[in-house]
């Protein structure tokens, strides 16, 4: 229970400060179970894996609006500094804005991207 306390809390705060990256004045909004439900996603791939949930790096990225674009890597999130990683996690979510397109050009900084529920998780084992 304190891992997924401390994993949700880690996950939140570095995709929040991660959107800095995009821009200065980006926001991110993120629904309340989402961090929760990719919790649970790396809980389950994690069972599997010699160290369990200690030994992961976790890479969020936010899918690009166009397919020509490529996605933007967010964060890196390293779980155990003291733990020889045994997989990396990649989370790619798509975002939308809250705001119409034509809106847009006319609130600038104040247009949250949402983060969707429909992430894609794909695993790598490093050994």
């Amino acid at each position: 229970m304190r891992e997924r306390a401390l994993i949700s809390k880690v996950l939140q705060e570095e995709i929040v400060l991660g959107a800095l990256k995009i821009g200065p004045n980006s926001q991110i909004a993120i629904k309340a179970d989402i961090i929760s439900k990719i919790f649970d996603s790396i809980c389950e791939v994690s069972q599997h894996e010699p160290v369990g949930l200690r030994g992961f790096v976790i890479f969020f990225h936010l899918k690009s609006v166009t397919k020509s674009e490529k996605s933007d890597e967010l964060v890196k999130i390293i779980y155990d500094d003291y733990n020889v990683s045994s997989f990396e996690v990649l989370e790619t979510v798509p975002w939308s804005f809250l705001v119409p397109q034509f809106l847009r050009s006319l609130i600038g900084a104040l247009n949250p991207m949402v983060i969707s529920e429909d992430y894609i998780l794909s695993v790598r084992k490093l050994f």
